[in-house]
């Protein structure tokens, strides 16, 4: 049987609470055409596995354990929300990781991919350059509000968080998430 993967982080209780105050403040901005992701639902993508075989998800768990033991703890730090995706007409908002934060999480992320691939895990790569983001919010169609001014400065940061392995449910409500492996960044 195949189940729906992907590898990411999960932010720590207190900078959810934090980055909670940003988002309610943003709910009373975008009363209609934005659906916001539920909290318990935040994460940032490292690699979106896609179907992958349910005997490799603890080959998978194994080798993530094996690239977080040997590497050094960044911490991980947000410095806005903006529209999202950049360079491209907005379809949600995003917390956006700092440019240092990305280019670790990036790097983390190629090791986790050469050691997967290494024990024979395969997924489509779209090549895409690496931005580190939480999607807060996603427009459901198309709005005058997108074109109000939304950038929100402000930093956060924690040094503890976890990688985890998550499966994926595609329902008509919004994705559901279930984390299979989890491993503490501290």
């Amino acid at each position: 049987m195949k189940r729906r993967l992907f590898l990411g982080i999960s932010l720590s209780k207190e900078v959810v609470e934090k980055v909670e105050i940003q988002a309610d403040l943003l709910k009373q901005r975008f009363i209609e055409s934005v659906r916001f992701v539920p909290s318990k639902n935040w994460h940032m993508t490292l690699i979106f596995l896609g179907d992958q075989d349910e005997e490799n998800i603890q080959k998978i768990s194994d080798s993530v354990d094996l690239v977080i033991s040997g590497s050094s703890n960044n911490a991980i730090a947000f410095d806005d929300i903006t529209y999202g995706p950049p360079e491209h007409k907005p379809r949600m908002i995003w917390l956006n990781a700092t440019k240092t934060t990305s280019e670790y999480l990036d790097s983390l992320r190629k090791q986790i991919a050469k050691e997967l691939k290494t024990i024979g895990i395969f997924w489509d790569d779209d090549g895409r350059a690496f931005h580190g983001h939480i999607t807060l919010a996603r427009f459901n169609e198309e709005s005058d509000e997108i074109n109000m001014p939304l950038l929100v400065r402000g930093s956060t940061a924690c040094k503890d968080y976890t990688v985890e392995l998550f499966s994926v449910t595609l329902t008509p409500a919004g994705s559901e998430y279930k984390s299979l492996h989890s491993v503490s960044v501290e």
